[in-house]
């Protein structure tokens, strides 16, 4: 079922007429990465996910590298987005390979494009319940409150002519795109 953000963006559908917010950033390297650049060279998925040290951005990142080779045979930028850890962002990145990893500033691009909250404490907890380590630390790092654990994964294809072509974001943090969507998606930038 789709559904319209605060600001009329709807997810998990074509989204042609919305343009994607330029940004620059470095990534975890400490290379600059730009949105303008990246984008004339042919379509950026921008994946947005929780902290790198989450078991469950490492199974987002486990299906990601399982379509990247179809992503760049299509000419696609791949840029995950997260928050944390630089370290564990590296650690991560060696599973990724290709891809560009960054770390912005206070969750700058998550308000840009209007990644949100999970809402419900509950709703996320319930999901988790049996891993009792997952759901220690959920609490000892302030779930509930906005920040890297509570953020709900997003997705956005970038068409190089700035069009946000298709879009989808999760209900809760534990909700993972469907790449298969997403190839579909890059393939109809052409």
């Amino acid at each position: 079922m789709d559904r319209r953000s605060a600001d009329g963006l709807v997810f998990g559908v074509e989204v042609s007429t919305f343009y994607a917010p330029l940004f620059r950033a470095e990534d975890i390297h400490g290379d600059p990465f730009e949105l303008e650049t990246a984008r004339r060279k042919g379509p950026v998925v921008l994946v947005f996910c929780r902290y790198p040290g989450s078991a469950h951005t490492r199974r987002i990142g486990a299906d990601l590298v399982k379509k990247l080779d179809r992503l760049r045979s299509m000419g696609a930028t791949v840029a995950l987005i997260t928050e944390g850890s630089a370290e564990k962002a590296r650690r991560w990145s060696a599973s990724l390979p290709g891809t560009v990893i960054l770390l912005p500033d206070d969750g700058d691009l998550y308000r840009v494009y209007n990644v949100g909250q999970d809402p419900l404490l509950g709703r996320t907890l319930i999901k988790s319940w049996r891993r009792l380590p997952g759901y220690v630390a959920t609490l000892s790092y302030g779930h509930g409150r906005p920040g890297p654990l509570t953020r709900v994964p997003a997705v956005f294809v970038v068409a190089p002519d700035r069009r946000i072509s298709w879009s989808w974001q999760g209900k809760t943090a534990l909700d993972r795109p469907d790449f298969d969507a997403v190839c579909s998606a890059v393939s109809a930038t052409k």
